[in-house]
Order: C-alpha cells, then sequence, then structure tokens
C-alpha cells in the first residue's frame, strides 16, 4: 500500500476547532485525546498562547495550533466547530477505519 503524505493540509479533510479553554494550552485532556488517536503535531509553526483554536487534520492525523492572522490550510466547511463537534464527527469517521471506500462498517458506536 502506497505510503500518504502527512501534512496539515492533506486531502479535504481538515476540521478547524474552537474553543475558548485551548487558549493557555488549559485543555491538556482534549491534546492527550488526540495523541492517544493517533494524531501528531505539526512541526511548522510556534504556538501562541492567546490562540483559542487549532486545525485538525482527520486524513493525516496531523494537528496544528492557529497563528493569529494566518489560515494554516482551508477547512470543512469553511467554519470552525466546536470540541464535542469535532469529537462526534470524528467517531463517525473512526469506525470506517480500514475499509475500502464504499464499504460499510458493521460496528456499532454509542
Amino acid at each position: 500500500m502506497e505510503q500518504k503524505e502527512r501534512s496539515i493540509s492533506t486531502g479535504k479533510s481538515c476540521f478547524l476547532v474552537k474553543d475558548k479553554s485551548l487558549e493557555f494550552g488549559k485543555n491538556k485532556r482534549f491534546l492527550k485525546f488526540l495523541r492517544k488517536n493517533g494524531f501528531e503535531s505539526w512541526k511548522c509553526n510556534g504556538y501562541y498562547l492567546w490562540v483559542t483554536w487549532i486545525y485538525i487534520n482527520i486524513e493525516s492525523k496531523i494537528y496544528a495550533p492557529g497563528m493569529p492572522g494566518i489560515c494554516i490550510t482551508s477547512v470543512v466547511g469553511n467554519h470552525a466547530i466546536t470540541i464535542r463537534e469535532f469529537k462526534k464527527i470524528f467517531k463517525i469517521y473512526k469506525k470506517y477505519d480500514n475499509l475500502e471506500i464504499l464499504q460499510m462498517s458493521n460496528k456499532k458506536h454509542n
């Protein structure tokens, strides 16, 4: 199988997640959630403590804190979503891991 490119802008699967709890890196639990699910930090940018948004690419499994005044990549729906909404979306796509594009999962997820 061909190795997938791992970039923050891979495909059309980058979500922009905004939540006040991301400011000053206070929401360590969400970052642990991402790492536990195989996500890695994009090493191409710094971290601004007052930023309350993060780019998360579910295809490449790369995340990157936002940068004031800079749009790092295009995002699904051209709008930010909440952490709760991202987790719901991620859960839906996760059940299709390792399946062909039209193969449906018989797994039930709550």
